[in-house]
């Protein structure tokens, strides 16, 4: 289909930390000979995954939104998948690369499919079109337009003649490829569709309206309308491909409810779930076979194994059973899932089975022996194992004043803190006071305190040293965003989701609401000298109030969109705004006038910070950037790459040498200020485990990290089994060095190989 060149290549180990996927997954499929398996998420991303293991192999990046759907090529070769970003990407499995991008809905893209033949490959969108594309150019063959609404799902037909699409317009329309004619409509209410194996049928379950209903798929069938059982009670309705006649109406009793059905591989037999029983028909002569009993909450998945002797079924009461099916005889019952189970498929060969549950875990269960492997997702694999939190975005980073420890706060988490000296975890920032996750922290400038604050309108004062709380704070009415210490460590500002600023005197926890903003604030700071408290806002502006009388002083403007973060430096002459123009401001200090505009970011300015001389300006940006700036001059020194998400917190390290930035990639990665160089990746697993990396592939983890890590080994010459897991034991590895966080910092020995 595409000839791919690569230079010759030597395979060698590469270490993967398997966190998976950090947000719901939307797709998955298997490779054509059951080796692989891939799923597509709401985190941007693509896995591929080792069937046999469960292990992880690749994590593909190239949308820019959440990934839809997924598919394999038929040789296997290529994979499919469609973004709510609008685009379709093409990617080679043996690489792991992009090779060709597919640009021209104008809305997310729902559905993905290849051909039969993989030379086509069929899209819908959200735009309410269809579109065939020639997969070896790229370009779009044709499009097709009738819906009026989202497009959910595409199909072709076994002999890749017909594209199926259903619509939240409540229509299934047939269309011939070879002119773009629809051939076939229906235009009741409908919830699972398919095509028959052997491409004669097209079935789908629908919603009885009235007391008739029309099953004709073609204009040119014959006419005629068949009988319900009752006003809305879901129906199959199975359709002949070449005449659209109706051939078999399977009455069920399902009311209201959609039904889940699938054709066996032979196409002699359809099963049916829903409510707690599973109901096998036969598809030429429409009977019911026997009803399959064992769940006892509804049945929302079913599947047929390849050489259809055994039927699936997944339910609500979080199992699934495995069934024969010409006897209808319970054989194994699965158990694994922590919620309903949403869908399942099986292997090429038959030997696995994949379902997915709710919330988002993916369990491979081996028919013969029983056994399940759970895919090392966001809430599973070695999390689950071990019972621990899943790894999250991280949303704030900050080193303590004298250097000898690191915070890190993420989503869904509580606040950590890290001795940079061995990498160990000193202790979890989780008291009483918060009844939700302490998604943040940060220290105060004297570094005797830390302050943590949550979902729960409270903020908590905690010693460092001790790690006992000092003082709950309260007095928000809504979620806590944002905070900033006062230089002497005396006062602190907070602002929560209701825009309400306070001002805390510490010592006392006495508070003073700051008046006078008349737009939401995303930024707050004090200068320098502990006088002026300052905002950014939505409108624009930045704000300044004297913190004595809590007084509105001044408002001032120049960025053209909403200011996302603000900044004095350490000796209060200047004065550093970013914004979602994508620019940061440099002021005055003292009198706020407008010194020079720093342009450079191609999205958002997320974060921004000054080295503790004041002679550089750190900015982090939605474009997956960072860059270094002279403040005295304005220049771009260098900009820093690596991240592959949006990067939300910076900072400079006490002596100023290293940079540290946070990401919703769910890593922290260690700069050098001199060189630009990425020194680290750390990658905070949960409360108690980490795994640290170098570019040039060192590693380091906490003993249990380092229970699940793998090395996987990459030959894209070898488009039969290109990827594979490296059998040896990481601690054996000659890459792994104990020690090497505090070694990179400067703050231990050389790690020893």
């Amino acid at each position: 289909m595409i000839a791919m060149k690569h230079p010759n290549h030597t395979p060698k180990p590469e270490l993967v930390v398997p966190i998976g996927h950090t947000n719901s997954v939307a797709s998955v499929a298997f490779s054509p000979d059951g080796r692989y398996l891939l799923s597509g998420s709401s985190d941007k991303t693509l896995i591929l995954w080792e069937v046999s293991s469960g292990k992880l192999l690749n994590q593909l990046k190239g949308h820019t939104d959440g990934v839809s759907s997924v598919a394999f090529s038929p040789d296997g070769r290529y994979v499919l998948s469609g973004s709510w970003d609008k685009t379709i990407l093409l990617w080679e499995v043996s690489s792991g690369t992009v090779v060709r991008r597919l640009e021209s809905h104008t809305d997310q893209v729902d559905s993905v499919a290849f051909s039969p033949d993989g030379h086509y490959a069929v899209s819908g969108s959200s735009d309410k079109t269809i579109l065939l594309w020639e997969v070896s150019s790229g370009m779009v063959v044709r499009r097709l337009e009738s819906h009026t609404d989202q497009v959910d799902s595409v199909a072709f037909s076994p002999d890749g003649r017909y594209v199926l699409s259903g619509s939240r317009d409540e229509t299934v329309l047939l269309w011939e490829v070879a002119t773009g004619r629809i051939v076939g409509r229906h235009t009741e209410s409908v919830a699972p569709v398919a095509f028959s194996p052997d491409g004669r049928f097209v079935a789908f379950a629908a919603l009885s309206r009235s007391e008739s209903l029309s099953p004709v798929l073609s204009p040119f069938a014959p006419k005629g309308t068949y009988s319900v059982v009752e006003k809305s009670y879901f129906t199959i309705i199975l359709c002949d491909m070449n005449s659209g006649s109706l051939v078999q109406a399977l009455n069920t009793s399902y009311r209201e409810v959609p039904v889940f059905f699938a054709f066996s591989p032979n196409s002699r037999y359809i099963l049916a779930g829903n409510y707690n029983t599973a109901d096998l028909w036969d598809v030429n002569t429409g009977e019911q076979i026997r009803q399959l009993e064992g769940h006892p909450l509804e049945i929302w998945a079913v599947a047929f194994s390849p050489d259809s002797r055994f039927a699936i079924s997944g339910s609500e009461d979080h199992t699934l059973i495995l069934w024969d099916v010409s006897t209808g005889e319970f054989i194994r019952q699965f158990k694994g899932h922590r919620a309903q189970i949403r869908a399942i498929s099986f292997s090429p060969s038959g030997h696995f089975a994949l379902s997915e549950g709710n919330p988002d875990t993916l369990i491979v269960g081996d028919v013969r022996s029983g056994k399940l492997q759970r895919l090392e997702d966001h809430s599973g694999g070695y999390w689950e194992r071990t019972g621990k939190k899943y790894s999250a975005p991280i949303q704030s980073v900050a080193f303590a004043p004298d250097g000898r420890y690191l915070l890190s706060g993420t989503d869904f988490e509580h606040p950590t803190l890290w001795e940079v000296s061995t990498g160990k975890r000193i202790r979890r920032l989780e008291f009483e006071g918060h009844t939700g996750w302490a998604e943040s922290a940060a220290f105060f400038p004297d570094g005797r305190y830390a302050l943590s604050w949550s979902w729960n309108k409270t903020l908590i004062l905690w010693d460092v040293s001790t790690g006992e709380l000092v003082r709950p704070l309260e007095g928000h009415t809504s979620s806590i965003n944002s905070i900033a210490f006062s230089p002497d460590s005396r006062y602190f500002l907070s602002i929560d989701g209701y825009q309400e600023l306070i001002l805390w005197e510490v010592r006392t926890g006495k508070l003073q609401p700051l008046k006078g903003h008349t737009s939401g604030i995303s930024s707050i700071a004090f200068s320098p000298d502990g006088r002026y408290a300052m905002a950014g806002s939505w409108n624009n502006q930045l704000l300044f109030w004297e913190v004595r009388t809590g007084k509105l002083l001044k408002r001032m403007r120049g960025h053209t969109d909403s200011i996302t973060c603000i900044a004095f430096s350490p000796d209060g002459r200047d004065l550093l705004s970013g914004s979602d123009d994508k620019t940061l401001i440099l002021r005055n200090g003292s009198t706020g006038k407008l010194r020079r505009r720093l342009a450079g970011h191609t999205g958002s300015v997320r974060a921004i910070a000054f080295s503790p001389d004041g002679r550089y300006a750190l900015s982090g940006s939605e474009d997956k950037t960072l860059i270094l700036w002279e403040v005295r001059s304005g220049k771009l020194l260098r900009r820093l790459e690596g991240h592959t998400d949006k990067i939300t917190a910076v900072a400079f390290s006490p002596d100023g040498r290293v940079i540290l930035s946070g990401s919703e990639d769910n890593t922290i990665k260690l700069w050098d200020v001199d060189t630009g160089r990425e020194i680290a990746t750390l990658i905070i697993i949960d409360t108690a485990d980490w795994v640290v990396t170098t570019p040039d592939g060192l590693f380091d983890a906490s003993p249990d990290a380092m229970k699940c890590l793998h090395h996987v080994v990459n030959d894209p010459t070898n488009h039969a089994e290109p990827w594979k897991v490296f059998g040896q034991e990481p601690f054996k590895h000659p890459d792994y060095r104990p020690g090497l966080l505090p070694s990179l910092m400067g703050s231990g020995p050389e790690p020893r190989p």
